[in-house]
């Protein structure tokens, strides 16, 4: 979905994040044309951040950046764009059904670049393609976990009600059939007077 994206912006570059509900923090899960500076840089980022990603995730709307050198939001992270080579860019936020924030999707553009109303059309529709891999993926890892959950359960009471029994023991043969057995025991003693042949 990220290589798509960067392909029909025409963009240089582009990462997706994942937030982590829990903390309330966005971290990089892909990305591409980035280096290790960037990525450690950004590689935590909460709402209370004025990057791009971050007044994304707390305004749950879309953030154009169309020149990081003139916005004066963007000040503090003119050095980090300039190592990293880019002059603008664009954070869309992932919300589900229902408006809950699940990531921010960035695309990231080396010269000024405005989008036009059909590319913002078809960010909306990536994005909810994007959206519902993730719900999918969060469906299926809850399944995974329930079923965890109930195979331990089943082994928990498995080994409470049968852990502990044994079979009985016995001196006859393990695999001799019950009716050999029967006729052996009905076979006569030898006689000890008469001679072995």
């Amino acid at each position: 979905m990220l290589a798509a994206t960067i392909e029909m912006l025409a963009a240089d570059m582009g990462n997706v994040q994942i937030l982590q509900p829990e903390r309330g923090i966005l971290t990089i899960a892909v990305q591409q044309g980035f280096d290790p500076e960037f990525l450690d840089f950004f590689a935590e980022v909460s709402a209370d951040d004025d990057s791009a990603c971050g007044r994304a995730l707390r305004t749950r709307e879309r953030v154009v950046v169309a020149d990081v050198e003139t916005e004066p939001a963007f000040a503090p992270y003119r050095d980090i764009a300039r190592a990293a080579g880019f002059r603008a860019v664009q954070s869309t936020p992932l919300l589900s059904h229902d408006g809950t924030p699940l990531g921010i999707i960035s695309t990231h553009f080396r010269w000024p670049r405005c989008l036009s109303e059909q590319e913002h059309y078809c960010l909306d529709l990536y994005a909810r393609l994007a959206v519902n891999f993730i719900e999918r993926f969060h469906y299926e890892e809850r399944l995974r976990q329930r079923a965890d959950e109930l195979s331990a359960i089943l082994d928990a009471l498995y080994q409470k009600n049968w852990g502990a029994v044994t079979l009985p023991t016995t001196s006859s043969p393990p695999h001799a059939a019950p009716c050999l057995l029967q006729r052996q025991s009905r076979r006569p003693a030898p006689d000890p007077r008469r001679p072995m042949s």
